[in-house]
């Protein structure tokens, strides 16, 4: 027989492909509405299986106690809960478990934003066609925020599922600039508001993201067919294209302790510095591998840095 933990896992990833699934669907007029009820109820029920896993799978671990006392002022000898309009105990909601587990920083911003459209789109009428870049934006940094805690805190791969977003949308006009803005109510301009005050306050990490940046571009090659590279399990491979790569991390190892050396008066290549670049280079905010021949993943790596590092860098050195 299943765990409890297993069986809420289980629903929770039904609920994240059905959201995925109505999400892909070329026409459905309710698309980011649903998509955003039915992630959140999967990162909860997710949430849940994780903080069950981690007390012995014992159930009352998620229900909400009550603190009444007797009219004497003594405690009941049964530990009691709060129920619902039914009699069944209540459970802690999905924010209740985002403070009671220890996630990621970045991830939790990513949920705190989900759940925020989540509410305004059940409690309140809204247009998320108005924000439909910056929705998508969330969406995926969720989706793969999803995938890398399943994999982290239950060893379970999504790969045998079709867990992929489309982003495309080649009807352009549908895309409204933030100026249309203006025409919206105030409730509205409230949540777009604060969905780019949780994005800037939260730097991404290794793994989990607020949002991700979307930037896409169809090129064609010789023969005038789109090419796609694949996997050995038949999984599209997304990889940045060499000019990408080199505006995002413009300096090599060589050219960053030039410009390290340049700028810093006490700077110097010891073992503080070793440290402090060890440090940074797990963030890809801050540096990435990448292998010199990008055809060939047996071939050697080398890692790039991004400017941004040189924030970093200001923290421990004196400018000139």
């Amino acid at each position: 027989m299943k765990s409890r933990s297993k069986l809420l896992l289980e629903n929770s990833i039904y609920a994240a492909i059905s959201a995925i699934e109505i999400y892909n669907k070329p026409k459905f007029l309710y698309r980011e509405e649903v998509f955003s009820i039915l992630l959140v109820n999967a990162w909860e029920l997710c949430l849940k299986a994780k903080y069950l896993k981690d007390h012995n799978n014992k159930l009352t671990s998620l229900y909400i106690p009550l603190e009444k006392t007797k009219k004497d002022g003594t405690k009941y000898n049964i530990k009691r809960y709060k129920t619902n309009r039914s009699g069944n105990p209540l459970t802690i909601d999905i924010k209740g478990l985002i403070e009671k587990i220890n996630i990621d920083t970045a991830l939790k911003g990513n949920l705190e934003s989900l759940i925020e459209i989540r509410d305004n789109v059940i409690h309140f009428i809204n247009n998320p066609k108005v924000f439909q870049i910056a929705f998508l934006e969330i969406a995926l940094a969720s989706i793969k925020g999803y995938a890398t805690f399943l994999e982290t805190e239950f060893k379970l791969s999504l790969r045998n599922y079709n867990f992929s977003i489309l982003p495309l949308n080649f009807n352009i006009s549908q895309i409204i600039e933030t100026s249309a803005l203006k025409n919206e109510s105030q409730e509205f301009q409230n949540l777009l508001a604060y969905l780019i005050k949780t994005r800037r306050k939260t730097d991404s990490s290794d793994k989990y993201a607020v949002a991700l940046n979307i930037d896409v571009k169809i090129s064609k090659n010789k023969e005038g067919i789109f090419s796609v590279k694949y996997d050995k399990e038949g999984l599209p491979i997304f990889e940045e294209s060499e000019e990408t790569f080199k505006k995002r991390y413009p300096l090599t190892y060589n050219e960053l302790t030039q410009k390290l050396k340049n700028k810093y008066v006490n700077f110097k290549q010891n073992n503080k510095f070793y440290k402090i670049k060890s440090d940074l280079e797990t963030n890809e905010k801050y540096a990435k591998a990448r292998f010199l021949d990008i055809n060939n993943p047996k071939s050697s790596k080398k890692t790039y840095y991004s400017t941004e590092i040189f924030k970093e860098f200001d923290k421990y050195y004196k400018k000139y």
